[in-house]
């Protein structure tokens, strides 16, 4: 059976493309793809897919939020476990000595990210955690470990009989692992903290493929680096967040026509609700904006954690008519966060791209006029989806995560007060569009930002969640912070693999600080 199964190694790999075999570098040198990815098999045996088996092969290559993500990686690696991982990060790594480009590859947890390269690859191997992906709950119920390759959908069904909730994406298509390694904001971020914050312990595979623990007492400069430094250190296979108990949840969504006048009414009410947010810390609130050519919708996003129907800091929100749809109801995170999935359907061609500005609803106005007037520049892109949202990021989000173990996000800056985050997140259906609205994007964002200058608005954050290839949100953090992630990547990644043979992902090795 094993001489078998080597022919059938054998035969696999070698039926690789002439291009999936090439060597990134002269061949005394350097390691191949082939190189890889038959080590790889030997070493993992089935869990490494190949092109060759063509159903396989694109089921876990196409297992993405967006299609422009997609890409041709000459081998993907699907561990089950923490072993495996580190099994796979020491056969990657092996010729990394004096050799910064061998085995170059990819880390995917949930695929939520649109660029091209975030997530994926090009002649190098993809590391596919998805099926790391279990959810428990600790039996004193404090805390809930979640594997790295889990949706936020699936590990919140997981526990939703349990009475217990934690904070986790409010999207429930998107990863656990990007989402959390970028900061993350939930339905409970005005009542403690960032997702980040909340976590207790991550379980990492160094670039050596020692397996560590990261907590308060022990890697401690590892702990804090990882809340929101995203994967610079190591791959992170679970997270310990912390869980609290949870009645019920009352919430959904308000959908109004976007005519000028509802516009600047939800705009009001969302600088209002931000403004306001530190009296009722349950409650959320964020507005998405979408133009195509048959229609011109707002959807208001309302969740009250605490319960309470109808809200008096919703009230404004509430107020504004004509309403198309109104969901508001009792309800569970899980159904919540499966809502939050028809916002952001797979399938299209996606970008994304933020932009942080002071909380003024003046300001608001003009930014809104701004981004109409891009999306009049490109409207005629067939089936284009104009889609952008704000959110509140008032200083309660970051003085609610300093109660518990804070972040690298730079947020705690005296002059930060409350924020606005504003997204950019646009779709559309053919490659042959691709050009031009990333071109559109970052005039976009180049925009935006000189006119919140201009009014004395701006602020540096970008969130790296929704950042975009072009953006550098690492940089955004300051300049304190940038230091000593570089110092931590340093110390627990001395032969820099997850800065040069981890291409994708914001690096913090080329981070600029902006202030």
């Amino acid at each position: 059976m094993e001489l078998f199964a080597a022919f059938i190694l054998f035969f696999t790999v070698i039926s690789l493309t002439a291009a999936d075999r090439r060597f990134v570098g002269p061949s005394d040198t350097k390691i191949s793809v082939l190189t890889c990815c038959t080590a790889l098999g030997n070493q993992l045996p089935g869990q490494v897919v190949f092109p060759q088996n063509k159903s396989a092969y694109s089921e876990a290559n196409n297992n993405r939020w967006s299609v422009t993500s997609i890409l041709v990686p000459s081998c993907i690696v699907q561990p089950t476990n923490v072993d495996q991982v580190s099994t796979a990060v020491k056969v990657l790594t092996k010729g990394v000595d004096g050799n910064p480009y061998a085995c170059k590859f990819a880390i995917k947890s949930g695929g939520h990210t649109s660029w091209a390269g975030a997530n994926n690859i090009d002649c190098g191997i993809s590391l596919d955690l998805s099926y790391i992906n279990k959810t428990t709950l600790s039996r004193d119920r404090t805390f809930a470990c979640l594997g790295t390759g889990s949706t936020w959908l699936n590990a919140y069904q997981e526990l939703d009989h349990t009475g217990i909730a934690f904070p986790g994406g409010r999207c429930g298509d998107a990863g656990v692992g990007g989402l959390t390694l970028g900061g993350g904001i939930s339905f409970f971020t005005p009542r403690v903290g960032f997702v980040a914050d909340n976590v207790l312990n991550y379980e990492v595979v160094l670039a050596s493929g020692e397996i560590v623990h990261a907590n308060r007492t022990s890697h401690s400069d590892l702990f804090t680096a990882l809340k929101g430094g995203s994967s610079n250190f190591g791959i992170v296979t679970r997270f310990d967040i912390a869980a609290f108990d949870q009645g019920r949840i009352w919430g959904g969504g308000i959908i109004n026509p976007a005519t000028a006048g509802a516009a600047d009414q939800v705009l009001s009410a969302l600088s209002n609700f931000t403004t306001n947010n530190h009296d009722d810390p349950l409650a959320t609130f964020g507005t998405i904006f979408s133009y195509t050519n048959d229609s011109s919708i707002i959807i208001n996003s309302l969740v009250h954690t605490g319960g309470t129907a109808h809200p008096k800091i919703f009230q404004q929100a509430e107020s504004i008519t004509p309403q198309l749809i109104n969901s508001l109801r009792y309800t569970s995170v899980a159904n919540l966060a499966a809502e939050g999935n028809s916002f952001l359907a797979r399938g299209y061609r996606d970008l994304m791209g933020p932009i942080t500005f002071k909380n003024d609803f003046s300001v608001m106005q003009l930014v809104q006029q701004v981004t109409l007037g891009a999306y009049n520049n490109i409207k005629n892109i067939p089936d284009l989806d104009w889609i952008y949202s704000y959110e509140p990021l008032p200083k309660l989000y970051t003085q609610q995560g300093s109660k518990h173990s804070g972040n690298v996000l730079g947020l705690n800056r005296t002059d930060s007060g409350d924020l606005i985050l504003m997204m950019l997140s646009p779709r559309w259906k053919s490659a042959e569009y691709d050009a031009q609205m990333n071109k559109a994007a970052v005039a976009w964002v180049t925009a935006i930002q000189e006119l919140v200058f201009l009014l004395g608005a701006s602020d540096p954050f970008l969130f790296l969640n929704y950042a975009d290839g072009f953006q550098d949100p690492m940089g955004s953090y300051g300049q304190a912070n940038v230091d000593f992630m570089k110092r931590v990547a340093t110390k627990y990644d001395p032969q820099g693999v997850f800065q040069k043979l981890v291409p994708g992902g914001f690096k913090v090795s080329q981070a600029r600080a902006s202030w």
